[in-house]
């Protein structure tokens, strides 16, 4: 029901996640550039969130852009999301054009760079808006981790998909780093 824009960014938040916070205003910003041009941003809280959440926080932060809830979590495991806050961009034939961070002021997990110098989810999709591929279709998203949020544990989807594929460092050696060895 969502196609049709030339790009959809999609947002996995989770309410009580710091990073999510700190990055709302900035996705509030990002929305109101890009959806004249054609591009739609959907906030999306993970499974387990209750239902009032979302609208707190979107009156928390004046955010004008759909807020909803992955209920089963089928999005977040169709797009092999892992942690919060991730973004993906989708073209508008809903192909994934990029995997990552909103922009690079967390290179490590509750670390805050005084600066952001790259910002990755504007140009992603600047690209996407301008008709072509992503430059940089992929970064690593700094964040609070899927599998451990939420009221039920929520194992991380690349943990099933794993089995008869490749090993990729994305989305099998990164959640391992990012739950084991950064703090």
């Amino acid at each position: 029901e969502y196609t049709g824009p030339a790009a959809t960014v999609i947002v996995f938040l989770y309410n009580d996640c710091p990073m999510s916070k700190r990055v709302a205003p900035l996705l509030e910003e990002i929305w109101r550039g890009g959806r004249g041009r054609g591009a739609r941003l959907l906030g999306v809280f993970i499974d387990g969130t209750e239902s009032a959440e979302p609208e707190h926080f979107g009156r928390e932060f004046g955010l004008t852009f759909p807020l909803l809830v992955d209920t089963g979590g089928e999005l977040a495991s169709a797009l092999s999301a892992t942690v919060v806050p991730e973004a993906f961009v989708l073209d508008r034939e809903n192909k994934v054009q990029y995997i990552g961070r909103i922009n690079d002021a967390y290179q490590v997990r509750g670390e805050l760079s005084p600066t952001p110098v790259r910002e990755d989810l504007r140009e992603a999709l600047a690209d996407v808006l301008a008709g072509t591929k992503a430059r940089l279709p992929r970064t690593l998203a700094v964040g609070c981790t899927l599998g451990l949020l939420g009221k039920k544990k929520i194992v991380p989807p690349q943990a099933e998909a794993s089995v008869g594929r490749a090993v990729t460092y994305h989305q099998d050696v990164a959640p391992i780093l990012r739950q084991h060895c950064m703090s």
